[in-house]
Protein backbone atom coordinates (compact mmCIF):
# COMPACT_ATOMS: atom_id res chain seq x y z
CA UNK A 1 0.00 0.00 0.00
CA UNK A 2 2.88 2.40 0.74
CA UNK A 3 4.10 2.25 -2.85
CA UNK A 4 0.54 2.91 -4.09
CA UNK A 5 0.43 6.03 -1.91
CA UNK A 6 3.76 7.10 -3.40
CA UNK A 7 2.36 6.61 -6.91
CA UNK A 8 -0.79 8.54 -5.97
CA UNK A 9 1.32 11.39 -4.59
CA UNK A 10 3.52 11.43 -7.70
CA UNK A 11 0.47 11.42 -9.98
CA UNK A 12 -1.20 14.16 -7.97
CA UNK A 13 1.93 16.28 -8.41
CA UNK A 14 1.35 15.80 -12.13
CA UNK A 15 -2.29 16.88 -11.75
CA UNK A 16 -1.03 20.12 -10.21
CA UNK A 17 1.70 20.53 -12.84
CA UNK A 18 -0.70 19.86 -15.69
CA UNK A 19 -3.32 22.28 -14.38
CA UNK A 20 -0.73 25.00 -13.78
CA UNK A 21 1.04 24.50 -17.10
CA UNK A 22 -2.22 24.50 -19.03
CA UNK A 23 -3.08 27.90 -17.60
CA UNK A 24 0.44 29.28 -18.13
CA UNK A 25 0.40 28.19 -21.78
CA UNK A 26 -3.13 29.51 -22.23
CA UNK A 27 -1.92 32.92 -21.00
CA UNK A 28 1.06 32.80 -23.36
CA UNK A 29 -1.29 31.82 -26.21
CA UNK A 30 -3.42 34.90 -25.51
CA UNK A 31 -0.57 37.35 -24.91
CA UNK A 32 2.11 36.41 -27.46
CA UNK A 33 2.99 39.20 -29.90
CA UNK A 34 5.63 39.91 -32.50
CA UNK A 35 7.05 38.44 -35.69
CA UNK A 36 6.68 34.85 -34.45
CA UNK A 37 3.05 35.34 -33.41
CA UNK A 38 1.46 32.69 -35.63
CA UNK A 39 4.02 29.99 -34.87
CA UNK A 40 4.01 30.58 -31.11
CA UNK A 41 0.27 31.20 -30.86
CA UNK A 42 -0.33 27.74 -32.34
CA UNK A 43 2.43 26.10 -30.27
CA UNK A 44 1.11 27.50 -26.98
CA UNK A 45 -2.42 26.45 -27.93
CA UNK A 46 -1.24 22.89 -28.57
CA UNK A 47 0.58 22.88 -25.24
CA UNK A 48 -2.35 24.14 -23.18
CA UNK A 49 -4.68 21.64 -24.86
CA UNK A 50 -2.22 18.80 -24.24
CA UNK A 51 -1.69 19.67 -20.58
CA UNK A 52 -5.42 20.22 -19.98
CA UNK A 53 -6.14 16.74 -21.30
CA UNK A 54 -3.34 15.23 -19.23
CA UNK A 55 -4.60 16.91 -16.04
CA UNK A 56 -7.81 14.94 -16.55
CA UNK A 57 -5.93 11.71 -17.30
CA UNK A 58 -3.75 12.00 -14.20
CA UNK A 59 -6.68 12.96 -11.96
CA UNK A 60 -8.70 9.98 -13.18
CA UNK A 61 -5.76 7.67 -12.55
CA UNK A 62 -5.41 9.03 -9.00
CA UNK A 63 -9.09 8.20 -8.48
CA UNK A 64 -8.66 4.71 -9.95
CA UNK A 65 -5.91 4.07 -7.40
CA UNK A 66 -8.12 5.19 -4.53
CA UNK A 67 -6.73 8.69 -4.08
CA UNK A 68 -8.27 12.12 -4.31
CA UNK A 69 -6.69 14.49 -6.84
CA UNK A 70 -6.02 18.16 -6.18
CA UNK A 71 -9.11 19.74 -7.67
CA UNK A 72 -9.57 23.31 -6.44
CA UNK A 73 -7.81 26.35 -7.86
CA UNK A 74 -6.78 27.38 -4.36
CA UNK A 75 -5.11 24.01 -3.74
CA UNK A 76 -3.45 23.98 -7.17
CA UNK A 77 -2.00 27.46 -6.61
CA UNK A 78 -0.78 26.48 -3.14
CA UNK A 79 0.88 23.25 -4.32
CA UNK A 80 2.21 24.46 -7.68
CA UNK A 81 5.89 25.14 -8.20
CA UNK A 82 4.88 27.57 -10.97
CA UNK A 83 4.51 31.07 -9.59
CA UNK A 84 3.25 33.10 -12.55
CA UNK A 85 2.83 36.72 -11.52
CA UNK A 86 1.34 37.69 -14.87
CA UNK A 87 4.28 39.86 -15.89
CA UNK A 88 4.29 40.98 -19.50
CA UNK A 89 6.85 38.91 -21.41
CA UNK A 90 8.13 39.11 -24.95
CA UNK A 91 7.94 35.98 -27.11
CA UNK A 92 11.54 34.95 -26.42
CA UNK A 93 11.00 35.19 -22.65
CA UNK A 94 7.79 33.15 -22.98
CA UNK A 95 9.66 30.36 -24.74
CA UNK A 96 12.43 30.49 -22.11
CA UNK A 97 9.86 30.23 -19.30
CA UNK A 98 8.14 27.40 -21.17
CA UNK A 99 11.43 25.49 -21.40
CA UNK A 100 12.17 25.98 -17.70
CA UNK A 101 8.71 24.93 -16.59
CA UNK A 102 8.64 21.92 -18.92
CA UNK A 103 12.03 20.82 -17.63
CA UNK A 104 10.64 20.96 -14.09
CA UNK A 105 7.61 18.92 -15.19
CA UNK A 106 9.91 16.41 -16.89
CA UNK A 107 11.56 15.70 -13.52
CA UNK A 108 8.12 15.12 -11.98
CA UNK A 109 7.14 12.86 -14.90
CA UNK A 110 10.34 10.84 -14.43
CA UNK A 111 9.65 10.56 -10.68
CA UNK A 112 6.10 9.36 -11.31
CA UNK A 113 7.22 6.82 -13.91
CA UNK A 114 9.90 5.48 -11.55
CA UNK A 115 7.49 5.27 -8.59
CA UNK A 116 4.92 3.48 -10.72
CA UNK A 117 7.47 1.04 -12.13
CA UNK A 118 8.81 0.31 -8.63
CA UNK A 119 5.30 -0.56 -7.45
CA UNK A 120 4.49 -2.63 -10.54
CA UNK A 121 1.91 -0.14 -11.81
CA UNK A 122 2.51 -0.31 -15.55
CA UNK A 123 -0.53 1.79 -16.42
CA UNK A 124 0.63 4.79 -14.39
CA UNK A 125 4.20 4.32 -15.64
CA UNK A 126 2.99 4.30 -19.24
CA UNK A 127 0.83 7.37 -18.67
CA UNK A 128 3.80 9.34 -17.31
CA UNK A 129 6.29 7.98 -19.85
CA UNK A 130 4.08 8.82 -22.82
CA UNK A 131 3.86 12.46 -21.78
CA UNK A 132 7.55 12.50 -20.84
CA UNK A 133 8.48 11.57 -24.41
CA UNK A 134 6.38 14.41 -25.83
CA UNK A 135 7.68 17.01 -23.37
CA UNK A 136 11.31 16.14 -24.04
CA UNK A 137 10.61 16.73 -27.72
CA UNK A 138 8.90 20.07 -26.98
CA UNK A 139 11.89 21.20 -24.90
CA UNK A 140 14.33 20.18 -27.64
CA UNK A 141 12.34 22.10 -30.26
CA UNK A 142 11.99 25.22 -28.11
CA UNK A 143 15.69 25.23 -27.25
CA UNK A 144 16.45 25.00 -30.97
CA UNK A 145 14.10 27.97 -31.56
CA UNK A 146 15.94 29.97 -28.88
CA UNK A 147 19.38 29.33 -30.49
Amino acid sequence: MKSTLTVIDALDTLVVDATSLAQLFRRFHWEVRGPHFFQLHERFEALYEEWSEKADDFAERVLQLGGRPTATLEAVIKKSAIKDDGSKLDSRAMVSVAVSELERAIVHLENAAEAAEASGDRVSADLATELLTEQQKHVWMMKAWLD
